[in-house]
């Protein structure tokens, strides 16, 4: 057992993501229009969840021309890659095809009408968004390039793949939507509930329990979790602020 992987650095983790799950936001996922609007936002967390995750397969497996082992042992490589493979082609809906995770999200976004022209923008001139999408964004980018390997791997785990399936599960739970009406978006929830608490965030568990090896790496990695959930949060605030003046309009 990982003396540094404990309930004195558990504690504070779990205290932030209690406050997480009871955001109002998901109460506010109670209609299609609500639905149009949050998607809108959210694909940004989508997106930049693919960002950590080849953050991950830099910094855990080996990428580079010439190939040396990676240091980290094939386990953690073998984790890493089979997280890679179910994120990033993974089997559509109906089996006939393979995609990534942000192209479901995109194609569920185009099946219930939700305006992709501010990801679209995004992603062809990395304009400047407001102030809550931009830091959230910004915050992931930082740890990704400059962090060390425990605060990738926390803010992965933590901020990611450890909360997904709690809140995609209040997503469904709330939406009150038939699979006839939303089946993309609710296929994309309901995958990520399976991968994520079955699979993923008990590989990324026990990926973080095997690099924790220092006080340092426990504070680090404990800091990178509650900070990501924190902007989750935040985001979350700005989602909800945007629904709530959509529906005063």
């Amino acid at each position: 057992m990982n003396s540094y992987f404990n309930d004195s650095f558990l504690a504070p983790i779990e205290a932030e993501k209690r406050k997480l799950f009871s955001h109002p936001i998901y109460k506010k996922l109670n209609s299609l229009e609500n639905i149009q609007r949050f998607m809108s936002i959210h694909i940004f967390a989508v997106w930049d969840f693919m960002t950590l995750l080849k953050a991950m397969q830099h910094r855990f497996t080996s990428v580079n021309i010439p190939w040396y082992p990676s240091s980290y042992g094939a386990e953690i490589v073998r984790f890493v890659n089979e997280i890679v493979l179910g994120e990033e082609c993974d089997v559509t809906r109906n089996k006939d095809e393979h995609l990534d995770h942000f192209s479901l999200y995109y194609r569920a976004m185009k099946e219930v009408g939700s305006d992709t022209k501010w990801i679209d923008k995004y992603l062809k001139d990395q304009q400047k968004l407001d102030a809550p999408l931009e830091d959230f964004i910004q915050f992931h980018r930082k740890i990704a390039l400059d962090g060390s390997d425990v605060e990738v791997a926390a803010s992965f785990l933590y901020g990611r793949e450890d909360i997904i399936p709690e809140m995609f599960s209040s997503f469904i739970k709330e939406s009150h939507l038939s699979k006839e009406k939303i089946p993309d978006f609710l296929y994309y929830l309901e995958r990520h509930i399976e991968l994520d608490k079955d699979d993923h965030s008990v590989k990324a568990t026990m990926l973080i329990q095997k690099i924790i090896t220092s006080p340092e790496a426990a504070r680090q990695a404990q800091k990178a979790a509650i900070e990501s959930i924190q902007k989750r949060y935040e985001l979350w605030d700005y989602a909800l602020t945007q629904l709530n003046c959509a529906s005063k309009a």
